[in-house]
């Protein structure tokens, strides 16, 4: 009976965003029909239905499903609410919820509560459990009611995005559309039940009212862009920290357009002085020192291998050494004497120490077993120092710009990318050799600036194809949108007219 009363309610849920998608001035995008809105949010509806349907069919382990993981960890949190409430809503708020009762009843019963490693960032799984933790209050644990509901939010921020854009690049009347709401990594990673339909909420919510409180100064705005702050920064971290220079530097031009060149520069010059002189005030939150860190986590896991630890060590064997690793009892496991392996004393995996021809029978329990990435790309552990970013940026940055390549891909998650990438080299030799003059500089440094900083951070930090595609979401509609400004769209039809027919 609840079974088909979750149904009832997805139906009814669906009816009621529909309704307001139609009716509120907010969702109604200039430039494009009525019911364009509708439809638009309608091929999201269709894109969390695909990613579920290959999360459920072909990617079967539910524990490290994208989509499955965080909605699974949050009945734990969910149950809570008939039989301890005070703890539900404790965990849900985050507040007084660090107590030895609820980590060991509620926490450790999670598989993706903790992460591996610490880096020092913030833990942006607590978010998404938390949301599903909520929807299951009135879904039923209907999984499609609570991908319903992130697309809604997701399809909030990039209506946002919409506002900013379109006045920017209207000459190329449905562009900005296309751009915003169906690109197909963009379409298809922003509708599940994962980071980035709370991250595109929070980043659209924050820069759209801050643009428009320094328009009307309206203070209400102000309530709001603190809110998609909130959401951005328990999402991800990193991008709000990459959105934070280009926004104050757009919000200067604003107020002056002279020398906005300058203004940029200045601006990303002040904070990034600000950020790196952490180095000597608070050195674990510099921000070298957490990229670094990021990255050096994301290459361990991508790398494989087997890591255990015990009062003492962390010790690791690559996946080719599985053999080398004995399991005592459901719980306890050694390393085979004659083994090589790496350990760390250090619980930041710093300091790297290796054994030859291993002697030590210690025990260890098991941290993780997995195997190598399939689209690992090449990458160098990142230092906290300028010298280490300097050598791995330009590899990154091409990553990030142009990976993967039309070969590459070989099934759809990665040929839409490819065919994106195309895109931007189409748009990106439009834009050398028909050059025309930017009308509005904040928009072109913002999109320009956020796009490239993160495009840069993203290369860095994220060495496995797969997984940059999906993260590069964010920044890809902004670099396009920069590129378009740059295009004299005059001169391009003069040169391809055919391009009219087509509606461009």
């Amino acid at each position: 009976m609840s079974w088909m009363l979750s149904w009832v309610l997805l139906l009814i849920y669906t009816a009621i965003i529909f309704y307001l998608i139609y009716k509120l001035k907010f969702f109604h995008l200039e430039g494009l029909g009525k019911w364009t809105p509708s439809f638009f949010f309608l091929l999201k509806l269709f894109a969390g239905a695909a990613l579920w349907f290959i999360y459920t069919k072909y990617y079967t382990d539910r524990s490290t499903s994208d989509i499955w993981k965080y909605f699974d960890d949050s009945k734990v949190m969910y149950d809570a609410l008939y039989t301890h409430p005070g703890d539900f809503f404790r965990m849900l708020s985050g507040l007084g919820d660090n107590t030895p009762h609820i980590e060991l009843t509620y926490y450790h019963n999670m598989l993706n509560w903790y992460r591996m490693f610490d880096n020092n960032l913030l833990n942006d799984a607590h978010i998404v459990i938390r949301f599903n933790a909520l929807v299951r209050v009135f879904s039923l644990g209907n999984y499609f009611t609570h991908s319903l509901l992130m697309c809604f939010l997701a399809f909030i921020g990039l209506t946002s995005i919409y506002k900013i854009v379109y006045p920017a690049i209207k000459e190329w009347r449905s562009a900005a559309g296309a751009i915003i709401f169906l690109l197909p990594s963009l379409l298809f990673w922003s509708s599940g039940v994962m980071k980035e339909g709370i991250m595109l909420f929070g980043f659209g919510i924050l820069v759209y009212q801050t643009f428009q409180f320094f328009i009307d100064k309206k203070t209400w705005r102000i309530a709001l862009l603190l809110m998609g702050a909130g959401f951005l920064l328990f999402s991800k971290f990193y991008v709000i920290v990459g959105v934070i220079p280009p926004l104050l530097a757009a919000i200067i031009v604003m107020k002056n357009r002279n020398h906005e060149f300058w203004k940029f520069f200045l601006v990303f010059a002040l904070l990034f002085s600000v950020g790196f002189s952490l180095r000597w005030i608070a050195p674990e939150r510099e921000p070298l020192r957490l990229l670094s860190n990021k990255q050096n986590d994301f290459l361990r896991k991508s790398r494989g291998g087997t890591y255990l630890w015990n009062d003492s060590v962390i010790a690791y064997l690559t996946p080719e050494q599985h053999s080398d690793l004995v399991q005592k009892n459901d719980t306890v496991f050694h390393i085979r004497k004659g083994a090589n392996y790496y350990y760390w004393i250090n619980p930041a995996l710093e300091d790297t120490f290796f054994v030859k021809n291993n002697s030590d029978s210690s025990n260890y329990k098991l941290i993780t077993d997995s195997p190598r990435a399939g689209s690992l790309l090449k990458a160098n552990y990142l230092e906290p120092n300028f010298k280490s970013f300097l050598s791995e940026t330009p590899r990154s940055l091409f990553h990030s710009l142009f990976r993967p390549f039309l070969w590459e891909g070989k099934n759809p998650m990665l040929l839409l990318p490819a065919l994106e990438n195309l895109l931007f080299i189409l748009l990106l030799s439009f834009a050398i050799f028909f050059r025309g003059k930017i009308s509005n500089p904040e928009v072109f440094g913002f999109c320009l600036t956020f796009s490239i900083l993160l495009f840069v951070v993203i290369g860095i930090s994220t060495p496995v194809l797969g997984a940059l595609v999906r993260y590069r979401i964010i920044a890809q509609p902004f670099l396009f949108v920069a590129l378009l400004m740059l295009i004299d769209r005059e001169k391009v039809m003069r040169k391809f007219s055919w391009l009219m027919k087509l509606g461009i």
